[in-house]
């Protein structure tokens, strides 16, 4: 019996233990557990791009411009001469705000702060500066619809273009803000580089064809000439328009000037040497018939021409005599000087770049692209190639303009225009190069990469070579653009 009873309490117990689990178990479901503590808030505010957006800023950018971000600073490189009072960016951040916003106008003349804020509330402030660098600004060329156009380098829109009702084919030039360019109406214009206003012209009697006008000591010296055996050198007071000496000279080709001469060749087969200051003849040496002017580097003059096979020619610029000859040559263009190195195109029935040692005349490598162009369709000597920068740029007969390497000769980048035409002696100034072209237009490209910039359709084909003048008041052409030719 008191077994009994012992089992019936233990029993009980147990079965109090029971419910007492089953009414905890029933407590959790009732109570669950308290979710985890929120993650701290980011303290991410960083800005990780801030480009000024070509397609936000048309009106003065033609290509992106892309911030290089610092610690608390961000700086963008512009070129000089560009409106940045009313720019737009794009601006991509880590945090939660911007303050003041992307793609939002703002003024940045100065320096402009902008504030991230992150999502724990605490902020970070860039200061954001525009750095203007040196660059070209106005360009100046002349086109077979008589046109004499000024034209923004940055972004190639017309500023002005002055009418002479006749082709230009002649190269202008710039000399204390005054353009002077040669038209086949037998004027010589001044006319002023800001306004596109006439200051003066001079009637040369005798067309101005690819004659392009040299500057020196107040006089510009022009060569103009009508059916051979007419031509002259003329010499103009550059502020009057008043003519102050000429000289006969069958069909001449465009002056060079150095050391108080003036050298000019001629298709007839004779270079004479001027005095720059009366016309008085110093020498005339039979050296050649030529269609391209002479160059004139380290002291010595150097010119290609026949007969004889066509030579590359370096001459004794103070008598005339022949230092040396390499009758390898057969190119017509003007010669180009730079790094010691002659170079010339050439555009006869085959058509290639050539390179030869300034000092000793001797041969150092040939350029000749698959393309060869067609030589009977507009027989006119090739552009003259220009050196910037280690990088040789030129244009052949109706095939793409050449960028070659000045050193080895090998091809760096060929543009191809739409419509395949001649090119007019280029200019290559501050990372860019241009250029006209038959086809009416105008090109400006980018000198590495050969990359267009930008182009400008004028009424005609445009044999003239362009003038440039950059921010620091540089003048750059054919004769003077990383070169001398």
């Amino acid at each position: 019996m008191l077994f009994f009873m012992k089992y019936r309490s233990k029993r009980k117990q147990r079965a109090i233990i029971l419910v007492i689990l089953l009414i905890i178990a029933g407590c959790k479901k009732d109570h669950p557990a308290a979710p985890p503590p929120p993650p701290p808030k980011s303290s991410e505010k960083t800005v990780t791009s801030f480009t000024f957006q070509s397609a936000d800023n048309g009106a003065v950018l033609i290509a992106d411009v892309n911030g290089n971000i610092g610690t608390d600073t961000i700086t963008l490189f512009i070129n000089q001469g560009t409106d940045i009072s009313s720019l737009i960016p794009t601006i991509d951040h880590s945090g939660v705000s911007l303050s003041p916003a992307s793609k939002v106008v703002q003024n940045f003349t100065g320096l402009v702060n902008y504030t991230v804020t992150a999502e724990d509330g605490s902020t970070k402030k860039y200061f954001v500066k525009v750095v203007l660098v040196r660059a070209n600004q106005r360009m100046y060329i002349g086109s077979d619809d008589g046109n004499l156009y000024a034209l923004n380098t940055n972004t190639g829109t017309l500023v002005w273009k002055y009418s002479t009702g006749s082709p230009i084919q002649s190269s202008p030039t710039v000399v204390n803000n005054t353009v002077y360019a040669g038209s086949n109406d037998k004027y010589l214009y001044a006319i002023d580089a800001t306004t596109g206003i006439l200051k003066w012209k001079y009637f040369t009697s005798s067309t101005i064809w690819y004659g392009s006008p040299v500057v020196s000591n107040g006089t510009v010296f022009i060569s103009c000439a009508n059916n051979y055996p007419d031509g002259y050198i003329q010499a103009v007071d550059t502020a009057t328009g008043l003519l102050k000496w000429k000289s006969w000279v069958p069909s001449p080709t465009s002056p060079t000037i150095a050391d108080g001469k003036v050298f000019v060749s001629s298709i007839e087969g004779r270079t004479s040497a001027f005095n720059e200051l009366n016309g008085d003849t110093i020498w005339v040496k039979t050296l050649g018939i030529t269609a391209s002017n002479p160059a004139i580097n380290n002291g010595k003059l150097y010119m290609e021409g026949s007969p004889g096979g066509n030579e590359i020619r370096c001459i004794d610029p103070g008598n005339g005599n022949i230092i040396w000859r390499n009758s390898r040559s057969t190119g017509p263009s003007g010669p180009t000087v730079d790094n010691e190195t002659v170079y010339l195109s050439s555009s006869d029935a085959e058509q290639f770049v050539e390179a030869f040692d300034a000092i000793t005349g001797e041969f150092k490598w040939k350029y000749q692209p698959i393309h060869g162009g067609d030589y009977n369709a507009v027989p006119r000597p090739p552009s003259c190639p220009v050196v910037l920068d280690g990088i040789l740029y030129a244009g052949l007969h109706h095939g793409p303009f050449y960028a070659i390497n000045a050193e080895t000769g090998t091809l760096s980048w060929q543009f191809t225009a739409p419509i395949d035409g001649l090119f007019s002696n280029p200019t290559a100034a501050n990372g860019v190069v241009y250029a006209g072209s038959s086809d009416k237009y105008i090109y400006a490209l980018d000198a590495v990469t050969g990359a267009l910039k930008w182009k400008f359709l004028t009424g005609a084909a445009v044999y003239s070579g362009p003038c440039v003048v950059d921010s620091e008041g540089e003048v750059f052409h054919a004769g003077s653009s990383g070169s001398t030719n």
